[in-house]
């Protein structure tokens, strides 16, 4: 076994994953893919501003696994190749779990071929998706009909048609390794790990072999172009065909049809292979030390550690740098190198920027045609992304009208990469600057694309919300325009429901009501008095007499919040008290008893009475 290559933190973490081939040679467990397309990142923008994120699978916090789902709800175990095709679908090959897996640009997981089982079981079985079976598939290459997959232990290339799922074998002969040329059954690989496709043909790292091999696709046969294929004769020298040397090349990546570019893992560098005149293979970055680094420079300064994938993209090469845990980018015209994402040394999950982001045993790589890496980030078990950083924005929330109880929403729509963390904030009525906002039984969401106010009250009218949003670029942004909460309340009227006026005397009664905004009244139903005005809720007028008295109709109080207020109202004209029979003179005898009477009318018609007297002689009562 290849000691360095065993100690390493990748296989530490997966001793399953050191797969021994012929001679006790190993095969590593994550190889590359060759994805179309050209990365849209810009020299200086890859190398200080790579944002990267979690796109489906869970870290060992939550252990692998071998579910179908979205996002982080998804499990891998130990996925080790990703291929991309044109319309973005990803492959994945899933090393561990015996299968491929088929990923969109959301992060939905499900099975293009072999078994969804738990615990996985590896095989060789060609059929249709999950009758099919792999043992340790560790690369995988589409041209976007077919996927071509590396089943690495099975010590063949196997065909999926993306259409239907179905597998077959295209080359090699299944369960035999050796380095044989020929059609399938007759030609054989030792731990393949990585394939390209070149126009009509293959391109495989025969990683125990220490050779690269060529397949015609339409024929399935094999013939060596760069290396020996032998167990024993890996090396590290440059030359052309057969004449170059490698020690376990684990992955390949084809720049269009006319240059190949190899990890050749053991050996710590990259070597590029010109296709035409025979294989031309030279050293493009490191230097076979035999221990590997993490320099970033120019061509053999540079130095990397078991690097397991990489992936051509415009001017630039990537490579998943495993024994680093890191990614880095090769300039391919100079060999310049320089890490991108994660930290020489530093394992973890972190979703961050540059060299903040963490992993753990990246070993497969491949790109969009829009420009998104995707990471297969073997022993933390999951599908990473990375991109261009871009700088958080957020829109501006809308404002809210709701009753008194009721539970308002404001929502912001952000964008950026990383994906921006949202902290909402609020500015309390009559008074200047925002606060962030605590979680707490009245908000909730604060943290969230949407805050939700529970039980809103009157006292919340003029408050004003918006949303900070974060990502690691540039200064925080908030929205432009805050959004206003305004919380109204039904009218219900509150004064009394009765009203005296007297005649030829000036009168004023007020309706008061509550209710927020503050209600108007209207005289609904009923008869209201025609020397009467109603205005802003006062009733004002001058009776000249009580005719039609009392005057019976029904007061409205509306403010736009239903339900409306009614109430029955009684308007009485008073006339006052008035003596319509006076007393009459009357004489008695000395002793006898005295009455005097008289008769009164006018409304209210309950009188209250008081009689006076003059005394004789005497002027005034």
């Amino acid at each position: 076994m290849f000691n360095e290559i065993e100690s390493s933190k990748t296989m530490k973490k997966n001793p399953s994953l050191v797969l021994p081939g012929a001679q006790g040679n190993w095969s590593r467990a994550a190889r590359q893919v060759i994805a179309a397309g050209a990365l849209l990142l810009s020299l200086s923008s890859a190398i200080a501003q790579t944002a990267i994120s979690t796109l489906a699978g869970s870290s060992p916090a939550i252990a692998s696994g071998n579910v179908n789902a979205t996002g982080t709800t998804a499990r891998f175990n130990a996925p080790a190749g990703v291929a991309v095709d044109g319309a973005g679908n990803i492959y994945v090959a899933d090393t561990a779990n015996h299968n491929i897996r088929k990923v969109t640009t959301s992060g939905g997981v499900s099975i293009l071929a072999g078994s969804i089982a738990v615990p996985a079981v590896p095989g060789v079985a060609d059929g249709i998706g999950a009758a099919a079976s792999f043992n340790f598939p560790q690369s995988v290459a589409t041209d976007g009909v077919n996927v071509y997959v590396a089943d690495t232990y099975n010590h063949v290339i196997r065909k999926i048609v993306i259409a239907d799922g179905t597998v077959t074998i295209l080359a090699g002969t299944v369960g035999s390794f050796g380095t044989a040329t020929g059609a399938r059954g007759t030609g054989k690989f030792n731990n393949p790990s990585g394939v390209a496709v070149v126009g009509a043909d293959l391109y495989v790292a025969d990683t125990s072999n220490h050779a690269i091999r060529k397949v015609v696709i339409a024929t399935g046969v094999i013939s060596d172009f760069a290396g020996t294929p032998a167990p024993g004769t890996n090396g590290f020298a440059d030359g052309t065909g057969v004449a170059a040397t490698f020690k376990n090349p684990g992955a390949i990546a084809a720049d269009g049809a006319t240059t190949l570019y190899v990890a050749d893992t053991a050996n710590h560098t990259i070597r590029k292979i010109v296709i035409a005149g025979g294989g031309v293979v030279t050293t493009l970055a490191g230097t076979a030390n035999g221990t590997g680094g993490s320099t970033d420079s120019t061509g053999a300064a540079a130095s990397f550690k078991l690097p397991g994938g990489l992936v051509v993209s415009g001017a630039n090469l990537f490579v998943a740098d495993t024994g680093n845990n890191t990614i880095r980018q090769i300039v391919h015209a100079t060999g310049v190198v320089t890490t991108i994402a994660g930290s020489a040394g530093s394992i973890g999950t972190n979703d961050a920027i540059g060299t903040a982001a963490r992993f753990q045993g990246p070993t497969g790589i491949g790109v969009s045609t829009g420009g998104t890496l995707y990471i297969a980030d073997t022993n933390n078990h999951t599908l990473r992304t990375g991109a261009a950083a871009a700088a958080p924005t957020v829109t501006n929330p809308t404002a809210a009208t709701v009753v008194v109880g009721a539970n308002p929403t404001f929502t912001v729509t952000t964008t950026g990469n990383p994906t921006p963390t949202i902290q909402w904030e609020r500015q309390a009525a009559n008074t200047t600057g925002f606060a962030a906002i605590s979680a707490s039984a009245t908000y909730t969401g604060v943290g969230t694309a949407t805050l939700t106010v529970t039980n809103a009250t009157l006292a919340m009218t003029g408050d004003q919300f918006r949303a900070s949003v974060t990502n690691g670029v540039g200064a925080a942004v908030v929205s432009a325009i805050p959004a206003a909460l305004t919380v109204q309340l039904a009218p219900t009227i509150s004064s009394a429901a009765t009203a005296n006026f007297s005649v030829n005397t000036a009168g004023t009664f007020t309706v008061t009501a509550t209710g927020s905004p503050a209600p108007t009244f209207s005289i609904l139903a009923g008869t209201f008095p025609s020397w009467a005005t109603l205005n802003a809720g006062l009733i004002s007028g001058t009776p000249t007499n009580n005719t039609g008295s009392p005057f019976s109709f029904t007061i409205r109080a509306s403010n736009g919040v239903t339900p409306v207020s009614d109430q029955a109202f009684v308007l009485t004209v008073q006339n006052g008290a008035v003596i319509g029979t006076p007393p009459a003179n009357t004489a008695v005898a000395l002793g006898a008893v005295a009455q005097f009477g008289v008769v009164a009318s006018g409304t209210p018609a309950t009188f209250t009475y008081q009689w006076y007297r003059s005394a004789g002689g005497v002027g005034g009562f």
